[in-house]
């Protein structure tokens, strides 16, 4: 691929032009600028202003693999793919080690980084094109599978969930992680169980606005893996999630007024080591 200087005022009125023009005269409703951070800031800077002009709506997203608070100062950058996100939920599960507190103090600075409404655009992600999918990372444990997927759905920003992820579909690595849907499997009803969970959760989403609020508090120790967060909005009832990622089952204080939303290996009280419990105040 070719590699321009896009702080070169030529190239950049050139690209911006490319651009002005899907956007005027396609209607185009969204970038994605893979490798988002190897382009000038002046180019970026100028195709925000004039890419603006055509629909303000236009949302901008770049693909930047660490820290992207300069690009994310409102001249450059809608959001950008929070690959932070990823390595955070990815590397408790890694690192037995690690305590729930520490999982908090991840989760906090990766929202940390950026200003609140930055935060509420964030890319969320757990897997990608250039990852290794989720259920691979997993090593096949559904457990863990369901434990991220409802930490996705439940944390402030855009949660992206990457096309096979909803029925588990595994990668072989980064090797294979595009290969084709699986259709004649998913039209005989082999991952209907896996898709079922996945639509509760994103319904979990869709239907509580305090899944996407900022608004968390936190009930985790420094020598347990169990996870305990409470998201609020709006003055709404909370909504809580138990996430047990030890070895041993443990004990969850579900009030008898709240209405349990989504369950795996929960039963009165007692969750199970792997088992997830959301539920509603």
């Amino acid at each position: 691929m070719p590699k321009l200087n896009t702080n070169h005022p030529a190239v950049m009125e050139y690209l911006t032009g490319i651009a002005e023009h899907w956007v005027r005269d396609w209607k185009i409703d969204g970038i994605r600028f893979d490798v988002g951070n190897e382009v000038s800031h002046a180019f970026l800077k100028q195709l925000r202003m004039r890419l603006k002009q055509c629909n303000p709506e236009l949302f901008l997203l770049g693909e930047i693999w660490h820290d992207s608070f300069p690009w994310l100062l409102g001249d450059e950058y809608d959001s950008v793919m929070n690959y932070p996100f990823l390595a955070c939920v990815n590397n408790f599960w890694l690192d037995e080690k690690k305590s729930g507190r520490d999982f908090m103090y991840g989760i906090n600075q990766c929202y940390g980084r950026y200003y609140e409404q930055v935060n509420q655009v964030l890319f969320n992600l757990l897997d990608s094109h250039d990852t290794d999918r989720l259920m691979e990372r997993c090593h096949g444990n559904e457990d863990i599978f369901f434990q991220q997927l409802a930490i996705l759905l439940t944390m402030q920003g855009t949660p992206g969930i990457y096309y096979g992820t909803e029925i588990g579909m595994d990668g072989g690595g980064t090797k294979e992680n595009r290969k084709c849907m699986p259709w004649a499997d998913i039209d005989a009803g082999r991952y209907i169980d896996i898709t079922e969970q996945v639509k509760k959760l994103v319904a979990i989403r869709k239907a509580y606005p305090q899944a996407k609020s900022g608004e968390v508090r936190w009930d985790v120790t420094e020598d347990s893996r169990l996870i305990h967060y409470t998201k609020t909005a709006d003055g709404r009832g909370g909504l809580s999630v138990w996430l047990n990622a030890g070895r041993d089952a443990a004990a969850v204080q579900i009030d008898a007024q709240s209405e349990v939303l989504f369950a795996r290996g929960y039963d009165a009280g007692t969750l199970k080591a792997g088992g997830v419990v959301i539920a509603a105040e």
